[in-house]
């Protein structure tokens, strides 16, 4: 299947970057939305009404624990680093796709600059850590 041809192939680029002396960083998935996260918010101020779009943190651990297993797998065997965006959007219940009145994401899969701000210790945590 695909992600088995991705995971192989992710871990023969660690592999060779890891060999050529260089550091590496996995940068997991951001939370799904399935929906314009912008226009949904829209409509829902026109409207006066609330859908819920937000993901639930069990169906975002769900869709990315085989590849977070990998990345551990990676880890473990050439000392990547790992940045997971989920912890600073999720919550203990829902992912979340707004602050307030600001959209976290300027579609339905793609972070807006809030949303990258949100991130933005944990990137860079990763890219000042020393070995």
């Amino acid at each position: 299947d695909n992600r088995s041809v991705f995971l192989l192939g992710l871990e023969r680029t660690v592999g060779k970057l890891h060999g050529a002396g260089r550091n590496v960083i996995l940068f997991g998935d951001i939370p799904e939305i399935g929906r314009s996260v912008p226009d949904s918010l829209a409509k829902d101020l026109f409207y006066r009404r609330h859908t819920e779009i937000r993901p639930t943190l069990i169906q975002y651990q769900a869709r990315q624990s085989r590849v977070w297993a990998h990345f551990d797998l990676l880890r473990g065997k050439y000392g990547v680093r790992i940045v997971l965006p989920g912890r600073y959007i999720c919550g203990s219940v829902f992912c979340e796709v707004a602050d307030h009145d600001t959209a976290l994401y300027k579609d339905s899969d793609h972070l807006s600059r809030a949303g990258v701000a949100r991130i933005g210790p944990a990137l860079e945590e990763a890219l000042i850590a020393k070995d």
